[in-house]
């Protein structure tokens, strides 16, 4: 249940996976800054879209190391400077 989700653009059902961007970091990155986008992180980058489009609260839990952090990181960086 947790693998899939309706994409309303396309009208039908689909695999968080199929969000995922597998185009390979540039040679010239650091390796310790490359974030391996997985069906987790897509799935939580869309929860995260979602709930501050709405202005709601968000909190996300779970053990250490899960990547909560990286991944709110991650999502602030994409956003417009002038929101």
């Amino acid at each position: 249940m947790y693998d899939i989700m309706f994409s309303k653009f396309k009208g039908k059902w689909g695999l968080w996976l199929d969000l995922v961007d597998d185009t390979p970091p540039p040679p010239e990155s650091n390796f310790e800054r490359i974030i391996v986008p997985t069906a987790d992180s897509a799935r939580y980058t869309f929860l995260m879209d979602v709930l501050i489009h709405h202005h709601w609260p968000l909190l996300l839990v779970g053990p250490t190391g899960t990547g909560k952090s990286v991944y709110v990181k991650q999502y602030l960086m994409k956003l417009d400077a002038e929101l």
